[in-house]
């Protein structure tokens, strides 16, 4: 099996391009790194998530094309749903999600796919 990169960029709100600061690295493990950054105008931070994973690109992608499984990604998450697809790759999504401290909270987020085979990249960006 080939190892493919993974990155994830998860951001609940879209930030002007030209304002983003840089990425900043949160944590490190042999499988991970999590960066983080602030978004321009808001107390609320964006985060990706990079990690190597030993497995088929194609299988991968079969993962990242199951829209009804993306509950399955996300911890406390009691519900998921397509909201408004644009196409295979471009879509929003509904999160319900079931938090331990706090009242119960829904987001809609962009989820956008690029799936890049020949370089061996696979990327969600969630916004």
């Amino acid at each position: 099996m080939s190892r493919t990169w993974i990155s994830l960029l998860l951001a609940a709100l879209l930030a002007p391009p030209l304002a983003a600061a840089p990425w900043r690295l949160v944590k490190e493990t042999a499988a991970c790194r999590i960066y983080s950054r602030p978004v321009a105008g808001s107390d609320v931070k964006e985060w990706q998530a990079v990690g190597l994973f030993n497995a088929d690109f194609d299988a991968v992608v079969r993962v990242m094309s199951r829209r009804d499984r993306y509950a399955d990604w996300f911890g406390m998450c009691r519900e998921c749903c397509v909201i408004q697809p644009r196409s295979e790759t471009d879509f929003d999504l509904y999160f319900a999600l079931a938090l331990p401290l706090m009242a119960d909270r829904d987001v809609v987020a962009n989820v956008r796919l690029e799936l890049d085979g020949s370089g061996g990249v696979a990327r969600a960006t969630f916004r």
